[in-house]
């Protein structure tokens, strides 16, 4: 208890039942929240930055060998004007996302996924039965939302539990998390900053939306090691 202090008491609330207008002016509706102006973009670590909206988040993890992408929001329109403008303004080049990791096959995470491969061509990961829900019916839909990706099964991944994705000198463990959908992934991996690495954490960061600001809080207070100690 002494060593976890009290970094993971926020997530006994992920049980309870979530008010769909916090975090707006009250009386707001889900669309009206969906139309609200993106934050900033911001970088939360060295190897972390947000360029997500107020309704649903986007994260880059910036390797040694290009850039990974989670989550690819709702459309065309919000990749190109949030993701692809966001990461220019915090000098990231988009032409170096070599993948796109989506944490769970609904629209508001795979939407944007057809402009990210027309302009950049990366590869497009997902839990394996989410590829199976997005190919065959969908849970729910919206005229909001791009199209499903389609699996080109030479370069994307069913990901399952227990995998590991590799891009430079960056590992990420792949967590199946069923609930939300029965393909949701989380990622294991170690966030840097400076000479200090904070240690990876199971959590679904497709959830931890907002701004930059809000996952550094988060882990102010988790354990900081040299690099290259683990």
């Amino acid at each position: 208890k002494k060593a976890a202090q009290d970094d993971l008491l926020p997530y006994p609330r992920l049980g309870q039942v979530a008010d769909p207008t916090q975090g707006g002016a009250p009386g707001m509706t889900p669309d009206q929240l969906m139309r609200l102006p993106a934050p900033p973009p911001g970088k939360a670590f060295d190897n972390l930055y947000f360029v997500g909206s107020k309704w649903v988040s986007a994260w880059v993890i910036a390797t040694s060998e290009g850039l990974i992408l989670v989550d690819a929001m709702d459309n065309d329109d919000e990749a190109e004007h949030i993701i692809d403008a966001g990461m220019r303004k915090l000098g990231l080049d988009p032409a170096q996302i070599k993948m796109v990791i989506v944490t769970h096959g609904h629209g508001d995470h795979y939407g944007g996924v057809g402009y990210l491969r027309r302009r950049y061509a990366p590869a497009v990961h997902m839990g394996a039965p989410d590829w199976e829900m997005t190919a065959t019916k969908l849970e729910f839909d919206s005229p909001d939302w791009g199209r499903p990706p389609v699996r080109n099964p030479a370069t994307d991944l069913a990901l399952k539990d227990g995998d590991r994705l590799r891009l430079g000198d960056t590992a990420i463990d792949i967590l199946m998390t069923p609930g939300h959908t029965m393909g949701t992934v989380s990622l294991l991996f170690n966030a840097r900053q400076g000479s200090k690495v904070t240690e990876g954490s199971a959590v679904s960061i497709n959830y931890l939306t907002g701004s930059a600001k809000r996952i550094q809080t988060m882990s102010a207070s988790r354990r900081a090691l040299p690099a290259g100690a683990r």
